[in-house]
C-alpha cells in the first residue's frame, strides 16, 4: 500500500502550482447520486487525481476529494466504511466529500479499511464500473498542522511570497507571513522560506 505522502507529493509538487486545483476540490458536494443499475465492468482500478488508490491515511485527515481522469462526463463513487455503511458522492467528474460525512466514514474505519467503488459515464452515455480500491485508516493520528510557502511556479520571482499554515484535518488556512507587508511591487523581501532553523519554529 502507498502512504498518503505519495499522493500528496503528486498533488502538491509545489503549493503555489497546486492552489488552483485545490480550490476546485474544496467545495463539498451536497447531493448523493444514485449508483447506475446498468454498467460495463472494467478489470482495473480507475485513474484518479490525486492518486488515492490503496493509500494508508491517518484518522484525522481532511476529505480526500479526487477527480476521475477517464474522460467521463459524470461519475459516482460509493464509499463503504468498515461497518458496512455506504454513501455515494459525485459532481460531474469530481468526487467531493462533505467534511462532516467524511469524518464519520473515516471514524467508523479507524484501524481498518474503507472500500471505494467508482462508476463513470462516458460520452456515449454508457456507464463503466471500475475495480474497487481501498483506503486503509491507521490507528495513529498525525500532527494537525503543516506550514509551507506559496510562490509562483517559476521559483525565480519571490516578489509575492507567503508562508502559510494549513490544518490537515480540514481545509482551514491562514497566512503566517507575507513578504509584501512592508514592501510593494518588485521590492518584496526574501524571507528564507526554504526551511526553518533546525526544523523548528522557535526562531522564525
Amino acid at each position: 500500500m502507498k502512504p498518503l505522502t505519495h499522493a500528496l507529493r503528486t498533488f502538491f509538487p509545489t503549493f503555489g502550482a497546486g492552489i488552483g486545483i485545490l480550490l476546485l476540490l474544496l467545495t463539498a458536494c451536497t447531493t448523493h447520486p444514485d449508483v447506475p443499475t446498468e454498467y460495463t465492468s472494467v478489470s482495473r482500478q480507475p485513474v484518479i487525481y490525486p492518486d488515492y488508490t490503496d493509500v494508508v491515511v491517518p484518522p484525522n485527515i481532511a476529505p480526500l476529494n479526487f477527480k476521475l481522469m477517464e474522460g467521463c462526463e459524470h461519475c459516482v463513487a460509493r464509499i463503504t466504511d468498515a461497518k458496512g455503511n455506504s454513501q455515494t458522492y459525485g459532481d460531474r467528474y469530481n468526487v467531493l466529500f462533505p467534511e462532516n460525512e467524511w469524518h464519520e466514514l473515516i471514524a467508523a474505519s479507524t484501524g481498518q479499511q474503507m472500500k471505494v467503488e467508482v462508476f463513470g459515464q462516458n460520452k456515449d452515455g454508457k456507464w463503466l464500473s471500475f475495480k474497487p480500491f481501498t483506503i486503509t485508516v491507521a490507528n495513529d493520528s498525525i500532527d494537525p498542522y503543516i506550514s509551507y510557502r506559496s510562490i509562483a511556479p517559476s521559483y525565480v520571482a519571490y516578489e509575492m511570497l507567503t508562508i502559510n499554515q494549513r490544518n490537515l484535518s480540514n481545509f482551514d488556512e491562514r497566512e503566517i507571513y507575507n513578504n509584501m507587508i512592508v514592501s510593494a511591487e518588485d521590492n518584496g523581501q526574501c524571507i528564507n522560506c526554504h526551511s526553518y532553523q533546525n526544523y523548528g519554529t522557535q526562531n522564525m
